[in-house]
């Protein structure tokens, strides 16, 4: 997951930077609980997590985060927080042999699964999952749900500084340029596929998986609860 983009997607991407807590809140995450942050790329959601602990002296609830992605962004971390926190670096779809059986209370996956193969994925994310433990992420609704456009531009600011977007759907793949345009300008492209929202449904539950998906917008959260038996 941004392998060649994670050092700069705080400079190209800052309207997807904000509230880095949501999932959290979504998924009921509590400080100290043992947290995956899956694709964690930035680190946003693992410094949020790692924030919301930062008054506790209770050392059972201090912050246990560990952040998963191709290249992961860590420096900021260092000397920081007094906190139990690990960067590994490695694919989503390995997480399954790159930790052990029960690992984990939580994983979020935040603006990364249209860019993973999902089926290899969920059952890796099932196996480090304690039972009960929760697997939370955001996705979208199809690109051309509601008489979209399958292309799109858009021009925003975030705080005094200019940026623009443009997207192309075409065969099942999403084609999607960021650019910032000023304030030192970059331009990334990505290409990422449409997953149905139905079929992840299916694999979820093949996994151990009872799954609810709430809908704002043309946004979709999962929170999926490894069953106690799985």
């Amino acid at each position: 997951m941004f392998n060649c983009t994670t050092n700069r997607y705080d400079a190209l991407y800052a309207r997807w930077l904000s509230k880095p807590g949501a999932l959290l809140e979504q998924a009921g995450y509590t400080s100290g609980e043992r947290l995956l942050d899956l694709c964690g790329g930035s680190g946003v959601v693992s410094q949020e997590a790692l924030y919301w602990g930062r008054d506790i002296d209770d050392p059972e609830q201090n912050p246990n985060v560990t952040l998963l992605d191709l290249n992961p962004r860590v420096d900021w971390f260092c000397g920081l927080y007094d906190s139990e926190f690990h960067a590994v670096r490695g694919a989503a779809e390995n997480v399954g042999s790159l930790f052990d059986e029960n690992t984990f209370d939580l994983v979020v996956c935040r603006q990364a699964l249209a860019y993973l193969d999902f089926r290899k994925t969920f059952p890796g994310v099932a196996r480090v999952l304690r039972p009960g433990g929760r697997f939370v992420f955001n996705y979208f609704v199809h690109p051309l749900d509601g008489g979209v456009k399958p292309y799109s531009t858009h021009w925003y600011k975030v705080g005094n500084v200019q940026f623009a977007e443009a997207h192309l759907y075409l065969k099942g793949k999403v084609y999607h340029l960021q650019a910032r345009l000023s304030h030192g300008p970059g331009i990334d492209i990505t290409r990422f596929s449409y997953h149905d929202p139905e079929e992840m449904v299916k694999v979820l539950d093949d996994c151990g998986f009872n799954t609810v998906i709430f809908r704002k917008g043309r946004s979709l959260r999962f929170l999926c609860i490894k069953r106690e038996d799985a």
